[in-house]
């Protein structure tokens, strides 16, 4: 049967309480999307999207969204029919933004450009070239 409350153990709930300040300072690579939470982890910016937009979050009909199933269906889907004008805003400028991702990736994946610059252009966009700065 297990413990039905293991929520309630002092070290969760410490582990609850500093989730969203965790959320706030950390970023996240997407990679296939699966495990990274569309509205609480940092993938697009410097902070998670329900900070950045939150009016069109309070609209969300699915707060628990992925990355893999928000970008393919377009985030639209997810939102509650009746929009406010807030929240439409905000959906405009974060449909924006989603754009432009898709945008840069296929430019860099469909050029005819050699695989090896196509990886070189995929690592600079995700910000993963190997530089002095990150020598140890």
């Amino acid at each position: 049967m297990g413990d039905h409350h293991y929520l309630d153990t002092p070290i969760w709930k410490d582990i609850l309480a500093g989730i969203d300040k965790f959320s706030t300072i950390s970023s996240v690579t997407i990679g296939n999307g699966i495990s990274t939470a569309f509205w609480f982890d940092a993938w697009l910016g410097t902070s998670p999207l329900h900070v950045r937009f939150p009016i069109l979050f309070s609209h969300s009909a699915c707060l628990n969204l992925n990355v893999a199933t928000a970008l393919p269906h377009g985030i639209h889907h997810f939102l509650v029919p009746r929009l406010s004008a807030a929240a439409a805003s905000e959906l405009r400028d974060l449909t924006v933004e989603l754009r432009s991702i898709d945008d840069v990736v296929t430019t860099i994946w469909r050029s005819d450009a050699p695989l090896k610059c196509k990886i070189f252009c995929w690592l600079a966009r995700r910000k993963r070239l190997p530089t002095n700065k990150w020598r140890f």
